[in-house]
């Protein structure tokens, strides 16, 4: 049986994915590649492969592994138990996050980006003094 939503697909700016949703205007795409992009698209969507494709989950892995590698080098150089390592590196892990996050969201796009490196290097500097006893 022809499946009747890929005939309106190349007709209609907006095209159906298999299950019948949806989907954005495609009218850039060339025709005949609708349902292939859409069966690509659903298996983009849909389990591990599909979450790695957002942003967010790589940013979650990357500080999750982050707090669990500095918590437990701390553990090991001060002899103290996994868990109070992991309570004492809270305060020192926010404070990292938050100067990269800085970093990335203004100070690279506003002065490294168009080459002021000199404001650039002293802003860093100073967000980071200013963090870093908190």
């Amino acid at each position: 049986m022809f499946p009747l939503h890929l005939a309106f697909a190349k007709y209609y700016p907006q095209t159906l994915t298999r299950k019948g949703r949806f989907l954005a205007n495609r009218a850039h795409r060339q025709p005949g590649n609708e349902d292939m992009y859409d069966i690509k698209q659903e298996y983009i969507k849909t389990g591990f492969p599909g979450m790695l494709k957002k942003r967010w989950v790589y940013h979650l892995l990357f500080w999750v592994v982050m707090y669990l590698m500095f918590s437990l080098f701390d553990s090991f150089s001060s002899g103290q138990p996994f868990i109070n390592a992991l309570r004492e590196q809270w305060p020192h892990f926010v404070t990292y996050m938050a100067i990269v996050y800085l970093n990335l969201s203004y100070l690279i796009p506003t002065y490294l980006s168009k080459k002021r490196f000199l404001p650039y290097l002293l802003l860093l500097l100073l967000s980071s003094i200013i963090i870093t006893p908190f």
